[in-house]
């Protein structure tokens, strides 16, 4: 896979004082991965995240998309923007049309699409997400699931490379927590890049390809999920837990080599051993 975005010796800071949000950050991902950004609060990912939309410019260093150095003219930011999407984590902060077609359009129109172009695009996009039933709705009158539902339908409209998604179930009910993970899973499968912020290392641990660990601003380590979460200073150094399915698995086994992915895998071996 090529590597689709990058940063070198990444800084940033938001006062005039050598405190950095992010401190000589570097780090690659590669087309089509499903990342999984973790660490405690404070630790720099919705940082990192809003430098590489290129809502906020680094103090130093340099952002990478395609191999390309990214620039921060007015063309270059509104054409990175397109490509590169955030759905934040309180969607109250990212909407703010009256109605929900029109909240989807807006970014379309803004790129210079016509309003044909516009209403297929946006036609496809609610169907695809199966929110036909509240499409007409003013965005205000939708639940907290259907506006995070909206705030995906406006960044999957522009057909962006790479999704960012900041803390994806946060404050949702268990309903939409499963309709936002089938529609990440959804478009992993259609090969978009997915990059995201999570506290949930059950589903981190499952779901990523790899996991990328924030402290105090810094990546501490990029790795798979298994050398992760068998790693304990780095477990520790982030206040991190376990996965349940490694905890049961060490509790049972003494085989450090083969850890079951899911619970389905972890029965599937413990009705091995009772045979």
């Amino acid at each position: 896979m090529n590597t689709i975005l990058r940063c070198e010796n990444l800084y940033f800071s938001y006062d005039e004082n050598d405190n950095y949000a992010l401190n000589n950050v570097n780090l690659s991902i590669k087309k089509g991965q499903k990342i999984a950004l973790m660490g405690a609060n404070g630790s720099g990912k919705s940082t990192f995240f809003l430098c590489c939309a290129g809502i906020l410019k680094p103090c130093k260093g340099n952002l990478f998309f395609h191999n390309e150095k990214i620039k921060y003219d007015k063309k270059s930011l509104l054409n990175l923007r397109s490509k590169i999407g955030i759905v934040f984590q309180e969607p109250d902060n990212q909407l703010f049309c009256a109605s929900v077609y029109e909240e989807i359009s807006f970014g379309v129109l803004n790129l210079g699409f016509s309003e044909e172009e516009t209403r297929l695009k946006v036609d496809n996009i609610i169907k695809t997400l199966n929110i036909q039933s509240f499409c007409e709705k003013p965005t205000h009158a939708l639940s907290g699931g259907q506006k995070k539902q909206v705030a995906i339908a406006d960044i999957l409209v522009m057909s962006p490379e790479i999704i960012i998604f900041d803390e994806p179930a946060s404050s949702l009910d268990p309903k939409h927590i499963k309709i936002v993970r089938e529609i990440i899973d959804k478009l992993t499968n259609q090969g978009l890049t997915v990059i995201m912020s999570t506290h949930d290392v059950d589903y981190a641990y499952e779901w990523a390809d790899e996991i990328i660990l924030f402290s105090d601003g810094e990546v501490i380590m990029q790795s798979k999920p298994i050398d992760i979460f068998t790693n304990d200073y780095v477990l520790n150094k982030t206040n991190l837990e376990k996965p349940t399915v490694i905890r049961l698995y060490e509790s049972i086994s003494n085989n450090n080599t083969s850890y079951p992915k899911n619970l389905k895998e972890l029965e599937t071996y413990i009705k091995a051993r009772l045979k």
